[in-house]
């Protein structure tokens, strides 16, 4: 059975009762009402196939909207269905609107048929019926008396007031009977979803109820709903919940239900929709212009075909189905209405904002709203301190848009780069334009530019005009953890000059303010630099341990904020922590996580940075293949500055260097050197170009030129940090004899061991060991070149491993055939101590007695004590023979 005829046996019923009656004489009419969708045709059809099965004609009729006007158009296809049943064609009047005589003639000609035949004269939608042909109808519902005939109608009284006014003139004949559908319950849509189903299986309460949500008991909806879904039944028979797919047939049925509820209905829906949760009877009327007692007429139609229900949609999917039936023209014009209406009525803001967003496309000018503006940033603000940065970007876009000022419509801009700046610094990039244009001219705002220099540091364009030379120190902390937290752009008063963080000499002091700010500082637009600033602060302030776990708090803030901006600059920053602690790889890792966390074309100031330390990683790991394709792309030059851009630069220059491209990887670097100069951003400690340009020179047959340079480094104030001290003495001992050259190594050494970079510690310590070879002493050169060639290992710098000891590189340590060292780890597995696997560990990576002695704070007879057990337990006779993978924290190699 049809869905459509679920539960409505007692409509036959009546139906069987009215033929019977009009066999023996007595006409009868019965008018089926009901709402769109609810089966009035289906019905109609049943009836028809009854009437036909007990030997009665049936001609049929269909009243339809568009044909209203057309005059006897209904009676006119009765005639034609005389006509093919092989019936006397009914006579038509002659004239319009008919005389009495012309109906009572066609009363007769209808009972002579009668006679002849029983017959049904069946019409759907009878509410849309030209007047004529209804005026026929009605003198032949009251005329017709003795006749073997029935008049079938379907009508809807919601659909058009001549419905309404049909059913209240034939509402109280006795010989008129009323069907009255309504919308089928949850156990009969139960029903007809088992009729439909596959196998005929009964669906859970569960499925059932879902369905009957969706539909309301609509049985064209339901119907429709079970076709689009009929493929995707379980294997074993049970019933999937409904998922509408947008534009398919529920959406289409909904559509159609809407469309046959007539023309103010189909409307109200519209706007009801548009509206949504502030959809009221009154606000409807007014949007529309219509009275309230026919908005109200029409609420009560679609509730009646189980769209509506208590004044909103019964599902999101309903009301989803009547919005993308609008035309954008008519959906624009609607939101742009409801905006300016529940502006008016003083109502939720946020509801403003989102109707005038979604009525950008309307072509009626802004200046009608001039309130707009103010309305979508100040949601903006409060979509940003919600957390959905994207909606405020999508409300300050348009703000921006339709501002009228031009002053003000700078400021939005720079508000809207700096959401931006959290998932697409390459837009928040292109956003600046505008403001830089302005500030050249002079015509930017002055409270403006603050965070105009804010923006382009985080973007590291220190050449832009905005941002002045300069380093002041790492500013104070805020008050606490809640500070600014519910301002959307706090500056904390950032100094917007300060790229580099001042850090003086270091020292605990230092440190401990940036970690106090790390702890007190929330993570917002205002502070991203400043928070970017304290991770350097203390790596260079000898706390590399804990700038990596912060800069992990901080990559998982940033990605809980959905901030993949944020999370590409901390990932960034992160590794470059990396670089500079020797984990290559993890640095590779952490470059590419950046690069994958910025959009496809990753292009920009910004993108340069993770480029910038992907280049370097794979350099020093000997990737020159990856780099060379990486570069086969390159970065466009006006990108190519600011500080990202001269990082991006200097990474390219030591891949020409690597790879024996010295000549080109001089000049570079002197472009780096030249540009760091005029942009204040010559610092040694975070770009050391002259070192660098100095190997350059070495390899050219340069050296008085690369001493000057060493030189210049080691005569700058950065010189009293570690690293810089280690990278330049490492390089100044080439020039000097051997003897002081060696104590300069060793000196270098020990600063770059305290500065924490692993990578080139090993390169300090391959120097040390080849200048000790020279000199005779090969125990210390031995020592100091297999610690060099095991940092090389843990750092991953296959190419200096190859370096320090030729021919070795795909060893695991150097010394031994593979089986002797399986055998000697194999013992050191399961025989040593703790104490005796530290010292073993470190004696193994080159460290002297009294080295280990001072490390691990025992005296030097207490380490040839553990080495002498180590070497019986082991049963090796020397150092050479350690094991290199013995458990040790890389940390404590440095």
């Amino acid at each position: 059975m049809p869905i459509d005829l679920f539960d409505r046996n007692s409509e036959l019923r009546l139906f069987d009762s009215a033929l019977s009656a009009a066999d023996v004489g007595r006409s009868r009419t019965v008018l089926v009402h009901g709402a769109a969708g609810v089966g009035k045709s289906s019905l109609l059809d049943a009836f028809a196939q009854r009437a036909m099965r007990s030997g009665w004609e049936v001609l049929r009729a269909v009243g339809t909207e568009g044909e209203r006007t057309v005059e006897l158009g209904v009676l006119r296809q009765l005639s034609q269905a005389a006509t093919a049943a092989g019936l006397p064609e009914l006579s038509l009047p002659t004239q319009v609107p008919p005389r009495v005589e012309d109906l009572q003639q066609f009363c007769e000609v209808v009972r002579n048929l009668g006679r002849r035949t029983p017959l049904v004269y069946c019409i759907d939608d009878l509410h849309h019926m030209d007047a004529a042909s209804l005026r026929h109808f009605l003198f032949l519902s009251r005329h017709l008396g003795a006749a073997r005939v029935v008049l079938l109608a379907a009508v809807s009284p919601q659909q058009s007031a001549q419905g309404a006014t049909l059913s209240a003139e034939l509402l109280h004949r006795p010989d008129v009977r009323h069907i009255r559908l309504g919308l089928l319950n949850t156990q009969a849509v139960a029903q007809g979803i088992t009729g439909f189903a596959a196998g005929g299986r009964r669906p859970d309460d569960e499925a059932a109820v879902a369905f009957h949500e969706l539909t309301g008991g609509n049985p064209l909806l339901l119907k429709a709903l079970l076709t689009e879904h009929r493929a995707t039944a379980g294997r074993d028979g049970t019933t999937p919940l409904p998922r509408p797919s947008q534009g398919g047939l529920f959406n289409q049925a909904v559509a159609a239900c809407v469309r046959s509820s007539g023309p103010v209905a189909r409307d109200v829906a519209g706007v009801f929709a548009v509206l949504d949760e502030h959809a009221t009877t009154e606000l409807a009327a007014e949007l529309l212009g219509l009275s309230v007692s026919v908005t109200a007429q029409a609420v009560t139609a679609l509730e009646s075909c189980g769209v509506l229900r208590e004044l909103r949609f019964r599902h999101r999917d309903v009301r989803d189905a009547v919005l993308n039936a609008l035309s954008p023209d008519v959906r624009a014009g609607l939101h742009r209405d409801a905006a300016v209406l529940l502006h008016a009525r003083g109502l939720d803001p946020s509801a403003v904002a989102r109707h005038l967003f979604a009525s950008q496309h309307d072509p009626r000018p802004w200046s009608d709203v001039p309130w707009a503006t103010g309305v979508l940033h100040e949601q903006a603000n409060r979509a940003l301190a919600d957390g959905h940065p994207r909606q405020a970007s999508d409300m300050l876009r348009l703000a921006c848009r339709i501002c009228p000022d031009e002053a003000q419509r700078l400021q939005i801009t720079l508000r809207h780069a700096a959401v931006m700046w959290r998932f697409d610094p390459a837009a928040a990039e292109q956003l600046l334009q505008a403001p830089l244009a302005a500030l050249e001219t002079g015509t930017l705002p002055a409270p403006a530019r603050q965070l105009l220099s804010r923006l382009l540091m985080e973007q590291g364009r220190i050449d832009a005009p905005s941002v002045t030379a300069g380093q002041p120190a790492v500013p104070g902390p805020p008050a606490g953890p809640a500070a600014h937290q519910r301002d959307p752009w706090p500056t904390y008063g950032v100094p917007t000059t300060a790229w580099w963080p001042t850090l003086g000499a270091p020292g605990e002091t230092t440190a401990a303010n940036a970690e106090q700010l790390l702890q007190n500082t929330v993570l917002t637009s205002g502070t991203l630099h400043v928070l970017i600033r304290a991770v350097r602060a203390l790596l260079h302030s000898g706390r590399p341990d804990q700038a990596v776990v912060w800069c992990e708090k901080l990559c998982a803030e940033a990605e809980g904020q959905h901030a993949p901006g944020w999370s590409a600059a901390f990932t960034t920053v992160y590794a470059e922590l990396l670089l500079h602690l020797g984990d290559l790889s993890g640095a590779e890792q952490q470059a590419l996580a950046a690069m994958d966390e910025l959009p496809q074309s990753r292009t920009g100031f910004f993108a340069c940075a993770p480029a910038a330390a992907l280049i370097r990683a794979r350099t020093a790991m000997g990737r020159h293949a990856a780099v060379a394709q990486q570069l086969e792309h390159p970065v466009p030059e006006e990108l190519l500055v600011g500080v990202h851009g001269l990082a991006y630069r200097r990474a390219r220059a030591l891949h020409l260097l690597m790879t024996g491209q010295f000549q080109a990887a001089f000049a570079e670097l002197m472009e780096v050197g030249r540009a760091a100069q005029e942009w204040r951003l010559d610092s040694p400690l975070f770009l050391p170009w002259r070192t660098d340009a100095a190997q350059a020179l070495v390899r050219l047959g340069e050296p008085q030129q690369a001493k000057q340079l060493v030189l210049q480094q080691l005569s700058s104030p950065d010189v009293r940090h570690p690293w810089v001290r280690g990278t330049a003495l490492r390089l100044r001992a080439q020039f000097t004899d051997e003897r002081q050259g060696l104590a300069m190594l060793e000196q270098a050494v020990e600063e770059l061991r305290r500065s924490g970079d692993r990578l080139e510690l090993a390169r300090a310590l391959a120097d040390a060991g080849r200048l000790a070879q020279a000199q005779g002493d090969n125990t210390k050169a031995g020592m100091m070149t297999r610690r060099a060639w095991s940092l090389a290992h843990a750092c991953g710098a296959e190419a200096l491993r190859e370096e320090i000891l030729p021919g070795l590189a795909s060893r695991s340590q150097p010394g031994g055939s593979r089986e002797q060292v399986h055998t000697v780890r194999a013992a050191a597995a399961g025989k040593l101590s703790d104490s005796e696997r530290r010292v073993a560990a470190l004696a193994a990576h080159g460290y002297t007695n009294r080295e280990i002695s001072m490390k691990l704070y025992i005296t030097v007879s207490t380490v040839e004590q553990h080495l002498t057990r180590v070497y019986r337990k082991l049963r090796i006779t020397r150092r050479q023979d350690l094991p290199m993978d013995l458990q040790m924290s890389v940390l404590d190699l440095v």
